[in-house]
């Protein structure tokens, strides 16, 4: 009776063990199809999607983090940099469409900027036609540049192509960038962009920039560039920047360059004025033999004027001897009131 007692006690312990093993084989089993799949998304009341322990609010992290720091701090910039840096397209895209506004009271948007110059680097083009198409304001205006700019560092031709197709303001704003990108590596291209440009400040600055640091680098290749130029004030502004480039190396040759290059008028005296203020500072004797040289006239005398206020700032005893043996004249008059004054501010 025992036996047989003991015989079915073993059964249920059996049965109860296949039970317990499926159990425990089915658990494992979901478990591992549950980790397979990723957690379970549940949604809450305000619409925000909940992964586990992480709420998605429907915009790029890297946005969250762009958000809590400041540009003016020099250690956020470096965060911001990396930041971005690491956005793909379509991130850079989203953040642009959650920061921008076309108020055109709005201050200027520098991290709006910032992402715009890292979609120029991804898609050129595209970033290119977002923001041409934004309204005219302040930060529209800067990223458009800063597109143009980034574009024109890697692919010059395609940014070129793309600006001369622009019109009005936008035009101007977008040749100006990839001009002064251009002048380091590519100023021939830089200054044919420049020529496309109306007569006006900007356009001096750019080309006086362009040619700066051309000269820097090689005097000979913007002279012959700019002597088949044909005649035209644009011409004119070329070789007066080329000259006032070179004066500060070679005040001599940029000297004879701006005689015998330019005709007489505004900016053959700009860059006679211009010249003879960097030589004065270099060897006054030497420049003011080449001002006495120049004929009777209001340049020479205003010529004198700047030569004598520089020379005697850093040369009063060497200066003031050249003047007192100057005749007299208009010539002697004009450097007299220039070397008083230079005295005048001393005291």
């Amino acid at each position: 009776m025992d036996r047989v007692k003991r015989s079915k006690q073993s059964a249920i312990i059996i049965v109860l063990c296949g039970c317990l093993a499926a159990a425990c084989y089915w658990a494992l089993r979901n478990g591992f199809e549950r980790s397979a799949s990723g957690p379970e998304d549940t949604t809450e009341p305000s619409g925000k999607l909940v992964t586990g322990t992480s709420v998605v609010a429907g915009e790029s992290t890297h946005l969250s983090r762009l958000q809590t720091l400041s540009s003016s701090d020099p250690g956020d910039q470096v965060e911001i940099e990396k930041q971005i840096s690491e956005m793909t397209e379509a991130e850079v895209i989203a953040a642009l469409e959650a920061i921008w506004t076309d108020d055109v009271t709005a201050p200027r948007n520098e991290l709006a900027i910032q992402l715009l110059r890292r979609w120029a680097e991804q898609s050129p083009a595209a970033a290119a036609t977002w923001i041409s198409s934004r309204p005219e304001t302040v930060s529209q205006v800067e990223g458009l540049r800063a597109v143009v700019a980034a574009w024109a560092a890697s692919d010059l031709k395609g940014a070129a192509q793309w600006v001369r197709q622009l019109a009005g303001e936008q035009r101007i704003s977008a040749i100006i960038a990839a001009g002064y990108e251009a002048a380091q590596n590519s100023p021939r291209e830089a200054l044919w962009l420049a020529a496309e440009l109306p007569s006006s400040a900007l356009r001096d600055d750019l080309i006086h920039n362009v040619v700066g640091q051309w000269v820097h680098n090689d005097t000979n290749a913007p002279l012959a560039w700019a002597r088949q130029m044909p005649k035209s004030s644009l011409r004119e502004q070329v070789f007066g920047s080329i000259a006032v480039s070179m004066s500060d190396s070679m005040p001599a040759m940029a000297a004879s360059l701006a005689i015998d290059e330019l005709p007489a008028g505004k900016q053959q005296n700009d860059a006679v004025i211009s010249i003879v203020q960097r030589w004065a500072q270099q060897n006054g004797l030497e420049a003011a033999e080449w001002v006495q040289s120049f004929p009777e006239g209001p340049l020479r005398e205003q010529a004198v004027e700047n030569l004598v206020q520089l020379w005697a700032d850093k040369s009063p005893e060497q200066a003031a001897a050249w003047v007192e043996q100057l005749g007299e004249g208009p010539f002697r008059d004009a450097a007299l009131g220039a070397l008083s004054q230079g005295a005048a501010l001393t005291f």
